[in-house]
C-alpha cells in the first residue's frame, strides 16, 4: 500500500476537472516545491501504486497502472513537469478508461473571492425577497463564480436559484437556508443546476429536508475500501442495512413542516451539469419528488481521495461511486437524462411555461436568467 500522506483528504462529491474541494491551496502546492522539482519517472510509478492500491474497481485500476508503468518505460514524460506533466498524465490514464474524475492537476485549485448573487425582488410571495449574499471572503473552488448567482422571485409564485457549485462553506449553506425560509410559500421551485459542476452535499443537507414530507432514501454510496472513505458522514449517511462491501444510505429526514413540501419541484441540466450536481438531480428525479428539464448531464458520477504527489501534482483517485438505491446503477459516463428534453438554453423557458406563464414572458425571463458560465461539458484536461 502507498503511504499515507497528511494532505490526503477525501471528498463525497467534485468534478475534479474543475474543482478540488476541501483542500486549501497551500496544502495542495506546498511551499518551496515547484515545477521542477519532479522526476516524472518516480511521479508516474507512484500514480499507477495509487490506482492499483485504491482505484474503485481493482481491474480498471491495474489497467490505469500498467499504462503509466509502460509509458514511463519508453521515456513518455521524461522532460515534462507542471501542468504540461499533468495533461500528459492524465490524457494517457483516460485513453484507458474515461472517468470524469481520474485527474493529475498541478498547482493549487482554483479559489477566487467570490461576489454576491444577484437577488431578484418583485412580486410572488410573503414579501419581498431578501438578500442572500454571501460575505465576499466566502471562496469559489470552481470557476470563480458565485457559488449563488441569481436567487428569488422570478415571477409570481415562482422561486428561481441558480448553484453554479455546492461548495463546503457554512456562508452559502446559511444563504441556502435564507433563500428557502424567504420563499417558503412558492408554488414552483427552480433549481438551476446547468452550470453547476460538483462540489458536496453541504446545501443538500439543508434543501432536502425542506422538501420531502417522510424519510426517503435518496442515493447510496459505496466505495472499494472503507467507510472511512465516505468522509465525515453526517445525520444524512447510514449504514446499509445488508449487501457486500462498504455501503451507506443517503437519507432524507424531513424538517418541520413547510409548504415547500407540497411545492412543484423543477431541475435544470446541461451537460455541464456534473458529480454533486448529477447526485442533487438525481436524488430528486429517482424519489419522484422532482422533474428534470433540459440535457443529460456530464457523467462524472464518481467521488474522489487527492493524494499530492511530487512537483506540486495532485492525483484525485476516484474511490467509489454514488448509485440508485432501486437498481444499483450510477450514471457514471452516461449522465443523468432529464424527464423533459430540451437545449440547455430553453430549459428555463419550458419550466417557467409549465408552472403556468406564458411563452413569450416565459421567454423574455430565460434570456435575461441565461447563464454566463458554459453550459458545456469541460475538458479533460485544463485550458491554457
Amino acid at each position: 500500500m502507498p503511504p499515507t500522506s497528511v494532505l490526503k483528504s477525501v471528498v463525497v462529491l467534485c468534478f475534479a476537472a474543475l474543482s478540488v474541494v476541501g483542500v486549501q491551496a497551500q496544502e495542495l502546492a506546498p511551499a518551496g516545491q515547484t515545477a521542477s522539482a519532479v522526476e516524472p519517472r518516480a511521479v508516474a510509478e507512484r500514480v499507477a501504486a495509487l490506482l492499483e492500491a485504491d482505484y474503485l474497481d481493482a481491474e480498471t485500476g491495474r489497467a490505469y497502472a500498467s499504462r503509466m508503468r509502460d509509458q514511463a518505460a519508453r521515456g513518455a514524460y521524461d522532460g515534462l513537469a507542471g501542468a504540461t506533466l499533468a495533461d500528459r498524465l492524465t490524457l494517457d490514464l483516460l485513453a484507458v478508461k474515461d472517468d470524469r474524475h481520474l485527474r493529475v492537476r498541478f498547482g493549487a485549485p482554483m479559489m477566487r473571492k467570490m461576489s454576491g448573487p444577484v437577488v431578484r425582488g418583485g412580486p410572488g410571495g410573503p414579501g419581498p425577497a431578501h438578500d442572500v449574499n454571501p460575505p465576499p471572503e466566502a471562496m469559489s473552488f470552481l470557476s470563480g463564480a458565485p457559488a449563488i448567482e441569481r436567487a428569488g422571485w422570478i415571477a409570481p409564485g415562482i422561486a428561481y436559484i441558480r448553484f453554479n457549485e455546492f461548495p463546503p462553506e457554512a456562508a452559502v449553506t446559511e444563504a441556502t437556508r435564507t433563500f428557502l425560509r424567504d420563499h417558503a410559500y412558492a408554488t414552483t421551485l427552480i433549481f438551476d443546476l446547468r452550470t453547476n459542476r460538483g462540489g458536496g452535499p453541504a446545501q443538500m443537507d439543508v434543501i432536502f429536508p425542506a422538501l420531502f414530507s417522510k424519510p426517503t432514501r435518496l442515493v447510496d454510496m459505496a466505495t472499494r475500501g472503507g467507510n472511512e472513505r465516505l468522509g465525515p458522514g453526517g445525520p444524512n449517511l447510514r449504514p446499509a442495512e445488508a449487501g457486500p462491501g462498504f455501503v451507506k444510505e443517503y437519507w432524507v429526514t424531513p424538517g418541520i413542516a413547510s409548504p415547500l413540501q407540497r411545492a412543484r419541484i423543477f431541475v435544470l441540466t446541461s451537460p455541464a451539469t456534473g458529480s454533486a450536481g448529477e447526485m442533487f438531480a438525481a436524488a430528486l428525479k429517482w424519489s419522484g419528488r422532482g422533474t428534470l428539464i433540459g440535457a443529460p448531464t456530464a457523467g462524472a458520477n464518481h467521488f474522489v481521495s487527492m493524494e499530492p504527489l511530487d512537483g506540486g501534482l495532485t492525483l484525485f483517485v476516484p474511490v467509489g461511486r454514488t448509485f440508485n438505491p432501486a437498481d444499483g446503477k450510477d450514471w457514471e459516463g452516461d449522465g443523468i437524462a432529464p424527464d423533459i428534453a430540451a437545449a440547455p438554453e430553453e430549459a428555463l423557458t419550458t419550466a417557467l411555461v409549465r408552472a403556468g406563464l406564458p411563452e413569450a414572458q416565459a421567454a423574455s425571463l430565460a434570456e435575461e436568467y441565461r447563464p454566463g458560465l458554459p453550459m458545456t461539458r469541460p475538458p479533460a484536461v485544463s485550458p491554457r
